[in-house]
Order: C-alpha cells, then structure tokens, then sequence
C-alpha cells in the first residue's frame, strides 16, 4: 500500500521544505529522514485498527523498512538506504547493492552528490539495476533514487531533489525536480 513513487517524491519534499538544515550533523538528517518514512506510514495505515506494517532499521544491512505481516506472509513494501557521505564506489558497491538484494515493492536511495557527479550516477546506478541477474517476472520493482543539493531559492538557504525512478530493468521511467526551502535559524529576539 506505499504511494504512486512520484507522489511519495512529492510528499518527501513537501514533508520536509522549511524543516530540514543543509549544515546539520549527518546523524539528525538521517533522524529526521527515517522520521518521514514514520510518519508517512502511520498517515497510510491510520485507518486500520491493528497495524499490518511494521518498521524496522538495520535489517541485512538496509537502514530502513516497512515489512507488511499478515498471519505467516511476510513481505517488505519498503527499503531504504540514506547515505550522508557520497562516495560513488561505496554508494554503488554497497548501498545499491543491498538494495538489488532484498525484494522489495519500493526500494528507496537518497544521497547528496556535488552536481558534477550526478549524470554519472544516475546512469551507473541504471547500469547495476539492469546488470543484476535475478529478476522476478512475476514480481515488479521499483528503485527510486533522491539526490539533493545546496541551493538558494528567492535568496534564501534552500535544498534542490531531484528524483530519478527506475524500474526492475534499470529503465529511467520519471524525472523529478523539487527545490524546498531550508530550515531558517530563528532570530534572537529581546523578551
């Protein structure tokens, strides 16, 4: 039951314009970005009584998942990687590659590249997709990859996503492109 990829882009980015520090310690981002995917899913299944979905973190080496759980089934609808630090070797090699691993309906990659890296990895990681051998027919995929940058929007401190969906054979299916606003210090007024 996860969002259409492009509307779970969206609400990425609405969730987060105004609320999230470019300059902020790497381990409140990675907080602040699992606290999206906790929010998002109490929004998706408020309406049931008992919750079917379950999140967890550091699972075989995915940061983040939802697995559905219903009597003996299991299934995990979301995987998420968050890397803070951009090396391309180790993003490929590591956080891709564990998400090519798990099956899963959505498996999410967010990093923040410098701008000159980005064509590059958008295709590598296109490449790794359509270069893994197993590939479920019967079951469909899809790798959404968020980059984001440091920008400036009407002159204020801003970030720019940019959102890249792929699907099970590593085709470029959409394009996303959203530039939030960071969050502002507050100013130290006298009381």
């Amino acid at each position: 039951m996860i969002p259409n990829p492009s509307t779970f882009f969206r609400e990425f980015c609405e969730y987060f314009d105004g609320k999230l520090k470019w300059n902020a310690p790497s381990s409140q981002r990675t907080e602040a970005i699992f606290g999206f995917f906790s929010e998002l899913l109490k929004r998706q299944y408020q309406y049931l009584e008992t919750n079917p979905v379950r999140e967890e973190r550091e699972y075989m080496s995915i940061d983040y998942l939802w697995r559905h759980v219903s009597g003996s089934y299991e299934k995990i609808e979301l995987a998420v990687e968050h890397e803070n630090v951009f090396i391309s070797d180790t993003f490929l090699n590591s956080e891709i590659k564990h998400l090519l691993e798990l099956k899963a309906d959505l498996k999410v990659a967010i990093t923040y590249p410098q701008g000159g890296d980005e064509i590059e990895l958008v295709r590598a990681v296109g490449e790794k997709i359509s270069a893994y051998p197993v590939k479920l027919h019967e079951y469909y995929e899809y790798y959404l990859l968020i980059l984001g940058f440091a920008t400036r929007k009407d002159g204020n401190p801003a970030i720019r996503f940019k959102g890249y969906l792929f699907n099970n054979k590593g085709e470029l299916e959409e394009r996303m492109d959203q530039t939030i606003l960071q969050l502002l210090p507050t100013a130290n007024l006298p009381s």
